[in-house]
């Protein structure tokens, strides 16, 4: 099937459907920080479900990173990056369990980045593939719904 000069497949095995070829880095980077879709879902949708997803999504995924954390017996220096940080909600439940002395997002959307920002979150704000030093002493690091749309 192709629409608007993109070939969608299936996945033979679970059926998932995909672009092939898929959208090269600079594509993807501009759909995310330029598109309507991205504005209107960061403006409208976003904070409109924002407590919901806290509830059901932010706050239970909090607490899985909770327990590797504790697994992984963090030093009392641990930072904590989450990449594709969105409005910033799961960093900021991160930081209300106190297990991380640092937290940071990566964000490359400079909406989504300044709503993180207003949550008190620090934001790398650029691509994940662009970013180098900033988190270089990463003890913990997490990618939770991005890998689909990082290069």
């Amino acid at each position: 099937m192709e629409k608007d000069g993109f070939r969608y497949v299936a996945c033979l095995d679970c059926a998932s459907l995909y672009l092939n070829p898929r959208p090269c880095r600079q594509m993807i980077e501009s759909y995310y920080i330029n598109s309507k879709a991205m504005k209107f879902f960061t403006t409208h949708l976003l904070e409109r479900t924002a407590a919901a997803r806290r509830e059901k999504i932010f706050i239970p995924r909090a607490g899985i990173v909770a327990e590797w954390a504790a697994r992984m017996r963090l030093g009392d220096d641990s930072f904590f990056v989450d990449v594709g940080s969105g409005n910033g909600i799961f960093l900021e439940e991160i930081a209300k369990l106190g297990k991380f002395a640092r937290t940071a997002g990566i964000e490359p959307s400079p909406d989504l980045a300044r709503l993180c920002r207003r949550r008190g979150g620090r934001v790398i704000e650029k691509p994940v593939e662009e970013v180098q030093d900033e988190i270089v002493d990463a003890s913990f690091a997490t990618a939770f719904e991005v890998l689909e749309h990082v290069h």
